[in-house]
């Protein structure tokens, strides 16, 4: 993977606040569409925060990070991923 220049989001989003009121739209639709492919992959990140967004470009080009607490459950009932996610979040 390519080293992301402007570092994480929650940096840039500092850095360059003026220059982000004029691309919100697209920070958060990259963001929003970044989730919506893992979804439809059936991959559950469970650690979206805007560090875990990295930034590579000046347009910007956002990518979501940071695996290491998705899981990519077996294709079951909604139910029983909600389940999965109440215990995981509870501590079981």
């Amino acid at each position: 993977m390519p080293f992301a220049e402007h570092g994480n989001l929650q940096t840039f989003l500092k850095k360059n606040k003026e220059k982000c009121k004029l691309q919100i739209y697209s920070i958060l639709k990259q963001c929003a569409i970044g989730v919506h492919v893992l979804n439809q992959a059936g991959v559950l990140h469970f650690d979206l925060k805007l560090k875990n967004y990295l930034v590579f470009d000046e347009t910007p080009l956002i990518k979501l990070a940071d695996f290491g607490c998705s899981i990519y459950p077996i294709k079951t009932p909604k139910v029983k991923i909600f389940y999965v996610i109440n215990n995981y979040f509870s501590g079981i």
